[in-house]
């Protein structure tokens, strides 16, 4: 159970000043649908608080040892492609990812994707916290930190 909570400065991608960020959970290895999670967007905000429960079923705690987390953020655009902000992995055999606690991750900019489509962006932060199934974790997003709970 992974808890999407926050972002905070959030770089504007909308010519607006905004973005309307949104983000895509995959427990990896598998890219599958099985394995892909998604919050809803929040629309013109650069702060945004999802709150969201992302959850993977039939999951034992000793199997997270093999598992990865990967985020990335996206502004959603109703008529265009979403552009990309941000995205962290996070491995899940770290034990102090594990922890029942939110922590922070940095989130970085693909800089394949950046050139070829001229998005620059630069890091933010991400937050996280992760736990078995038992128990809730929680995900907040940060400028240039990322905080997570496993």
């Amino acid at each position: 159970v992974v808890q999407v909570i926050q972002a905070k400065n959030l770089p504007a991608k909308d010519t607006n000043g905004y973005s309307d960020p949104f983000v895509k959970v995959y427990l990896l290895p598998g890219r599958d649908q099985e394995n892909k999670r998604r919050t809803k967007h929040v629309p013109k905000n650069l702060n945004p608080v999802w709150d969201h429960t992302v959850v993977y079923g039939n999951m034992h705690r000793e199997e997270l040892q093999y598992k990865m987390l990967e985020f990335t953020v996206w502004d959603y655009d109703r008529f265009k492609a979403n552009d990309f902000i941000g995205q962290v992995t996070i491995d899940l055999k770290d034990a102090k990812v594990i922890d029942d606690k939110p922590h922070w991750y940095r989130l970085q900019a693909l800089r394949s994707r950046e050139e070829i489509s001229n998005r620059g962006s630069s890091p933010r932060l991400f937050k996280m916290t992760s736990t078995d199934s038992a128990a809730s974790s929680s995900s907040v997003f940060t400028k240039n930190n990322v905080n997570a709970q496993a």
